[in-house]
């Protein structure tokens, strides 16, 4: 499954109505959920600012800071409002 490899092994998200959950398989549970549901999201960001590894990413759905490591960029927080 490719939606838990967008998350830090630690990563942290707080979608809209529930409390923060914890962990790569938590994660992606909690958004298959939303989406299924009739959630949906378009990574459609409006304001990206960088430094060095780190990526703070503004949208009208999210906002999120995500960390450049060896194998790509990968979210560590994230306000979903699915």
């Amino acid at each position: 499954m490719v939606l838990p490899s967008l998350f830090e092994v630690d990563a942290v998200l707080l979608p809209r109505g529930t409390s923060q959950v914890r962990g790569c398989p938590a994660i992606a549970n909690v958004i298959i959920d939303q989406l299924r549901h009739g959630g949906s999201y378009v990574a459609a960001p409006q304001l990206v600012m960088q430094s060095g590894p780190l990526a703070l990413i503004i949208s009208g759905a999210a906002i999120s800071v995500a960390r450049r490591n060896l194998d790509g960029w990968h979210y560590v927080i994230s306000r979903l409002d699915l």
